[in-house]
């Protein structure tokens, strides 16, 4: 090839434009940050991948130059962060900069916390996701307690946290609850859970001491038994020698609203199968004791999650 042609090919491959490969037509820009005096230096483009809030702000910066240069976001004056503290920040920088295949470096709840904090502050879904995955883990050495996770629930918008542990804490006796539970809790929330706590344990003892059967007219509709009087008893019987003590256990909580599946799979000595079948039925579409601490439970969520407590009681 002649020098002439080969100058042709140099001054056309310098006027071609490069077509990227979507996705990887990014600038690579450095940004700093200062978080309590201490400087961070990170690529831009990964974290406006991340977040609006940054990318809007950082595409503002590089309005007025680029950044790197003197100016906000330069090492001289870098962005001066506020509403989390270093360690926080270093946290969430070691989930921005983890690669799949290295470990992340965070080893305890505390780290994933970090980066629950920043990533709410701006916003930023992928990270707050992530925190969210990684405290709901059993792999933590060591869970969150309910009241604490109630607290970031209600902090952070966590809805989905606050059922289990509003459970939980409605099982567990009030001189368990620790100083830092009712700090997390608040006056309010512990009254509430005290009050909820008396109602649940009267519908409990009102189911327990009170076997519900059918009226004789509700047996007009009953299949033909001679032996009526003696299938009640076995009914009875049952009820009292076996759900009664369920339900009264002291370390097995047995929900209430299992006490039909519970009666269906028992042995009704004495009392005819299609007896049972009806009486179980009838509970099931007539009586409302089985399904009231449950509904209760449930109002009792929702007023922790709105914190309308007054309405309550």
């Amino acid at each position: 090839m002649d020098v002439e042609n080969i100058n042709t090919l140099s001054e056309l491959s310098s006027t071609q434009t490069t077509v990227f490969y979507p996705g990887f037509d990014i600038d690579v820009h450095p940004v700093s940050f200062s978080v309590e005096g201490r400087g961070f230096k990170i690529n831009a483009a990964q974290l406006m991948s991340h977040s609006e809030f940054f990318r809007n702000m950082l595409n503002e910066a590089q309005r007025n130059g680029p950044l790197g240069s003197p100016g906000e976001g330069s090492a001289h004056s870098p962005i001066v962060v506020e509403g989390c503290t270093k360690d926080q920040f270093t946290s969430f920088m070691l989930w921005l900069n983890h690669s799949a295949w290295d470990a992340s470096g965070i080893s305890d709840a505390q780290g994933y916390l970090d980066i629950l904090h920043v990533a709410h502050m701006w916003e930023i879904k992928s990270a707050f996701g992530f925190a969210i995955k990684e405290l709901s883990s059993d792999k933590l050495p060591k869970a969150l307690r309910p009241a604490h996770k109630i607290y970031l629930a209600r902090r952070y918008g966590i809805v989905e946290w606050i059922p289990i542990p509003v459970r939980i804490l409605l099982r567990t006796p009030l001189d368990c609850y620790t100083e830092e539970d009712h700090k997390h809790l608040g006056f309010s929330t512990v009254n509430l859970l005290a009050i909820a706590k008396e109602k649940i344990a009267n519908i409990r003892r009102q189911l327990a001491h009170h076997t519900p059967y059918p009226s004789l007219r509700a047996l007009e509709k009953a299949p033909h038994c001679s032996h009526q009087a003696t299938c009640k008893k076995a009914w009875v019987d049952c009820w009292e020698k076996e759900l009664s003590r369920q339900i009264h256990h002291p370390s097995e909580h047995f929900p209430l609203s299992r006490s039909i599946d519970t009666l269906r799979g028992m042995k009704h000595s004495g009392m005819h199968a299609e007896c049972k079948k009806f009486v179980l039925n009838w509970m099931e579409k007539t009586c409302v004791g089985h399904t009231k601490e449950d509904r209760f439970i449930r109002e009792v969520i929702t007023a922790v999650e709105q914190e309308e407590y007054i309405r309550m009681f």
